[in-house]
């Protein structure tokens, strides 16, 4: 299909859609990293239209230039909760990737992708084809790769065997950097000895994979540092443990005076840990009042050194998210 042709058939679908939904609820910005800014700083936004049922929530995402990049559906606003067909596209109106999610607020299960994805390259040349498959009792999704193409259109996995390679951004020791993966598939999963490289060629990991799960691993940082490891993240913690960050809570915070009962409630705050341990910038995710949120932000200030996050073995920036509590009986 002619690449006006294809915009043409988008733009009229979105005006259908829409119309089915009545007016537009709100508009929301986005940045290149996906998070919400200003319309001055913003790479896409998102129209969001309310369902006259009140239950369903229609999203349309577009590029600064007007031309689609996402429709899809959700329970709640923010969606946070996608559900149902997704359809994601190129600025050159090209589609990159459609398939299901699966959402239950009920459950509190949001956005698990579900069942069959397909993804495609700019060109509109087919490049994966993944089967999602949700675990029983919703804790998570197994993904597994059914086809793989390359830019030339050879078939390199076929019926969940081959070869595969992908680019991702990595958060690295000091910063993100571009890393190529390649290795093998097989029954639609990682298989067997896979390597990473930096852009510059330098090899960042070695991995060794059995039936899709990581057995272990060695990664180098750009001072060629080696770091052995068997599980691919782990999050930052507090020296002890929770149970020792709840003792230094109890044995730092100072209630308010005059508080009713709202002393049962508890802040919570998120904290950046930095790859070396040192905690700052300290926020408030749910207050409870002026006064409550001020003691809190406090108490975080005053957090030792944590344990650091690592991915891939590599001690790397990340955030750390906790209640604080008033009530010390």
């Amino acid at each position: 299909m002619p690449e006006n042709m294809t915009r043409l058939y988008l733009f009229v679908f979105s005006l259908i859609t829409l119309a089915s939904y009545g007016q537009t609820d709100s508009i929301q910005y986005f940045d290149a990293s996906d998070r919400l800014t200003h319309i001055d700083k913003a790479a896409y936004y998102r129209k969001i239209s309310k369902q006259d049922t009140g239950k369903i929530y229609l999203g349309v995402e577009y590029w600064m230039d007007g031309r689609i990049k996402m429709i899809g559906h959700a329970l709640d606003a923010g969606f946070l909760y996608k559900i149902g067909k997704y359809t994601y596209y190129y600025k050159n109106g090209n589609k990159s990737g459609e398939g299901q999610y699966y959402s239950n607020i009920e459950q509190r299960v949001f956005g698990f992708k579900n069942k069959r994805w397909d993804t495609w390259y700019s060109s509109g040349k087919p490049k994966e084809e993944w089967v999602y498959k949700i675990a029983d009792d919703f804790t998570y999704s197994e993904s597994f790769l059914m086809s793989f193409w390359d830019t030339s259109g050879a078939e390199l996995t076929a019926k969940g065997d081959g070869r595969y390679y992908y680019t991702e951004m990595e958060n690295t020791r000091r910063s993100f950097k571009k890393i190529i993966f390649s290795g093998p598939v097989h029954q639609g999963m990682f298989d067997s000895v896979w390597h990473a490289y930096y852009a510059n060629g330098k090899v960042y990991t070695d991995e060794l994979y059995k039936d899709g799960k990581l057995v272990n691993g060695k990664s180098y940082d750009d001072d060629g540092k080696t770091y052995n490891y068997d599980s691919l993240e782990t999050q930052a913690a507090f020296p002890g443990g929770l149970e020792e960050l709840n003792r230094f809570i109890k044995l730092n915070v100072v209630p308010p005076q005059g508080m009713n009962s709202d002393i049962l409630k508890s802040v919570v705050v998120r904290v950046f840990v930095g790859e070396n341990g040192f905690v700052g910038n300290a926020t408030v995710i749910q207050g409870v009042n002026a006064v409550m949120d001020g003691e809190a932000v406090r108490v975080a200030k005053a957090l030792p050194r944590f344990i650091p996050a690592t991915h891939r073995g590599q001690p790397v920036d990340a955030f750390f998210t906790f209640p604080v509590s008033f009530n010390l009986l």
